[in-house]
């Protein structure tokens, strides 16, 4: 059993430049201090004597040398750019640690980065990175945002068009 989660659009990009040290930090994840994060595991006599991240194999941070690889384990689909970049396409599959890993990178991915998710109960949320984090919130929240942002920009943008003859190109979209 387990939660589907399918993704429903993105704006998140792992840039190249920040990749060697996206792979480090998820590598690091691995490292035995970090088993009470490890939600799959198994247990002996009633002890948790294996661990690892849920739909993840034990030794990944062997097994792979590129951030690509991790994604793929993670069953995360992909586009890599001319530049090297990797552009985060989609995701279907029942729900592991994800949120972890990311969470992990949040302060090496540009803030106003976004995933949208469906769950399988309909529930629909997005991860919004900010700064050194991400929020999870209900969709309808972001859309509420950007439909704000928009208004604030078209508002912006008579303005300027008042005091110039030339018209502001806009940054927000819906």
């Amino acid at each position: 059993m387990g939660y589907k989660l399918e993704m429903l659009d993105s704006d998140l990009v792992l840039e190249h430049k920040n990749q060697k040290q996206i792979l480090k930090i998820w590598k690091d994840l691995n490292k035995i201090e970090n088993n009470h994060l490890k939600r799959g595991g198994s247990s002996s006599d009633g002890f948790k004597n294996q661990h690892w991240f849920s739909f993840m194999s034990p030794n990944y941070d062997k097994e792979c040398n590129t951030v690509a690889e991790i994604l793929e384990l993670l069953r995360f689909e992909f586009e890599i750019d001319d530049k090297k970049n990797i552009n985060i396409t989609g995701f279907s599959g029942k729900a592991g640690q994800e949120d972890l890993f990311f969470k992990s990178i949040a302060h090496l991915v540009k803030p106003g980065s976004f995933v949208d998710w469906h769950g399988e109960d309909g529930l629909t949320f997005s991860w919004v990175f900010l700064e050194n984090n991400i929020e999870q919130v209900d969709s309808s929240m972001v859309e509420n945002m950007l439909k704000i942002n928009q208004k604030k920009e078209l508002l912006e943008a008579k303005i300027d068009e008042e005091n110039t003859s030339k018209p502001k190109e806009l940054k927000y979209k819906i």
